[in-house]
């Protein structure tokens, strides 16, 4: 296994520990296992598919794990974050910037393995040549605040 999958691997298995913990802590225990081929990838605004894995990211002060993927050439123009949000991508490379206005010279390549953190009110805008899916933390409700487009 590739150095950047086993970081994939390990961020991923924590994030879901965190959150199980998290559920457990107020009174919701699950246990679950799902693979690849049991996932079923919901529409999520233009170019977005996601899947929830644990919690339920409509309800609020819910904490939830996401993953979504993004189709080639997805765009999401700049967007304040509404909650502390967590990202850790999983495959393909996503180009993210912070910021209030869109700015090429911001954006930094975050391939497989890597993670980001935009705490509630940060701006910030995305981009990606090819399929990405990364795994999403936060405590809801999450909403399509901004919506995403092809280039």
């Amino acid at each position: 296994m590739q150095k950047s999958s086993r970081c994939a691997v390990i961020a991923v298995l924590l994030g879901v520990a965190t959150l199980l913990g998290a559920s457990a802590f107020a009174g919701e225990q699950s246990t679950f296992m799902l693979t690849s081929e049991e996932m079923r990838w919901e529409p999520y605004g233009l170019t977005v598919q996601r899947v929830r894995l644990v919690g339920d990211p409509k309800k609020p002060n819910c904490p939830s794990v996401t993953l979504t993927k993004w189709a080639a050439g997805s765009r999401v123009p700049e967007h304040p974050t509404l909650h502390d949000t967590t990202f850790t991508v999983l495959k393909g490379n996503v180009y993210v910037g912070i910021g209030d206005k869109w700015d090429d010279a911001k954006l930094k390549k975050m391939g497989p393995g890597s993670v980001w953190s935009i705490p509630a009110g940060v701006s910030n805008f995305k981009k990606n040549d090819e399929e990405v899916i990364y795994l999403v933390t936060v405590t809801g409700p999450l909403t399509e605040d901004c919506v995403s487009k092809k280039k």
